[in-house]
């Protein structure tokens, strides 16, 4: 029997979520801000797998992981995406309009995992900063990937964007560590890095070769998860008396807090300015709801959800252009969590 293992503490993947069948380019844009959703649990090789989502492309296309190994679910369907770095356990964590799917592969050596990237049924080894382990965290259309890779003999982490299959080291904020998690199609990338002497975190935004320190809510720490095309940041930061998270939208130098009631991160904005994360919840099994930020307010989604849906929505990953929103949840009389994907009304 192969024994799953636990992916690496420092890769600080956002979301648990996986997701996504079938969108529609033709259909008419949802309404600002959608009053109900229909939801799906997307299928499974088996009722004992477990499954994440964690991005959704323009299409409804939908990539994660079942059971540990990564998964792109379209159509209606799912299909793996074999991990050919000679490990056991893989996760994909973003995917672009052309299909091209890049995420975390195990290799040869137990718990030491290389950045792919996945097109036309080949997984490509992106390599490291020179270090063992690596991530790719997202792809924009332009096929530039931003992740984070450890550094000769291990020393550290760093973010990097790959452009034409060359890996770049964006460096830090002073600190030792960085990490990259998201980018837009103008090729801004975000992320959270050490600042000098290494006591705090913060959030970056990275243009045209400088990383810009976001600042924070006023707190010791943020990380940044998510930018759009509008250049609108999201993601999560301490508040002033407090380390608990709480969501907020970063624009034009100022950030905002999303959810002041309570923690909550914001991982995924769209171009439509409306955000999906996750906040406390004290009825949920993992702690958490799943909640969309639109028009001025933070919603639990939950609550969006036909009567009788049967399913408890504890995290949203990611949201597409159409308002297709994917993340993870429980089954009513389950323990195993599940990918789900909802479409707006």
């Amino acid at each position: 029997m192969v024994l799953r293992k636990t992916l690496p503490a420092w890769i600080a993947c956002a979301a648990l979520v996986c997701t996504g069948c079938g969108g529609d380019d033709d259909a008419p844009p949802p309404p600002e801000c959608p009053s109900s959703y229909s939801v799906t649990l997307l299928p499974l090789p088996n009722s004992s797998s477990s499954s994440s989502a964690r991005s959704i492309n323009a299409g409804g296309d939908v990539v994660g992981e079942i059971s540990g190994d990564a998964a792109r679910w379209s159509g209606g369907s799912f299909s793996a995406i074999v991990n050919t770095l000679g490990g056991f356990n893989s996760v994909a964590l973003g995917i672009n309009d052309s299909g091209q799917i890049v995420g975390g592969a195990e290799t040869g050596t137990a718990n030491v995992f290389h950045p792919f990237m996945f097109a036309n049924g080949t997984l490509t080894d992106l390599g490291t900063l020179g270090g063992s382990s690596g991530f790719a965290q997202a792809i924009n259309n332009a096929g530039d990937i931003v992740g984070s890779a450890q550094t000769s003999g291990n020393a550290t982490t760093h973010a990097f964007v790959v452009r034409n299959g060359t890996m770049q080291d964006l460096g830090t904020l002073g600190g030792s560590t960085s990490s990259a998690f998201g980018i837009n199609q103008a090729g801004d990338i975000v992320g959270s890095a050490h600042i000098g002497g290494d006591l705090q975190v913060h959030a970056f935004l990275y243009q045209s070769g400088v990383m810009r320190d976001l600042g924070t809510l006023g707190g010791s720490e943020s990380r940044a998860f998510a930018v759009n095309d509008a250049g609108q940041v999201v993601g999560s930061s301490f508040v002033v008396g407090s380390s608990d998270d709480h969501a907020f939208l970063y624009h034009n130098g100022t950030m905002v807090d999303l959810n002041p009631a309570g923690p909550a991160t914001a991982w995924r904005i769209n171009n439509r300015g409306h955000v999906v994360g996750r906040l406390a919840a004290q009825t949920s099994p993992t702690g958490w709801h799943a909640f969309r930020y639109c028009g001025g307010a933070a919603t639990d989604l939950n609550q969006l959800l036909p009567a009788g849906s049967n399913v408890e929505l504890v995290d949203a990953s990611d949201i597409n252009d159409s308002g297709q929103i994917v993340g993870t949840a429980v089954a009513t009389g389950s323990a195993i969590l599940r990918a789900y994907l909802l479409s707006p009304h």
